[in-house]
């Protein structure tokens, strides 16, 4: 066997453990971010209007495909008077998913 074959078989397992350690990172950040999304949604139930928009402006920084994110953002601003941010948020929903 060559000697570069040998160092890549030699590689395999650490390669397969960073591999392993993304995977992780990946699923505890989407999980974390849920908990964001959660804590956003109860702040806009709690008329903490802010604080609702900023938490779901980081959602949708990360995730700008979540929809309850943006959907919850643009009810945010409704309630909080800025129609036209709500208008674009929603629009940006239905446009996703008719159905939603």
């Amino acid at each position: 066997m060559k000697r570069t074959t040998l160092v890549l078989l030699a590689l395999l397992p650490m390669a397969m453990h960073a591999q392993y350690v993304a995977d992780a990172a990946s699923r505890t950040s989407r999980v974390e971010l849920e908990r964001v999304y959660h804590a956003a949604e109860k702040a806009r139930r709690g008329s903490d209007l802010e604080l609702a928009i900023g938490l779901l402006d980081h959602v949708l920084g990360v995730a700008p495909e979540h929809a309850g994110a943006r959907m919850q953002r643009g009810l945010a601003h409704q309630l909080n008077g800025a129609h036209a941010q709500a208008v674009e948020d929603l629009s940006m929903v239905l446009k996703a998913d008719p159905n939603m």
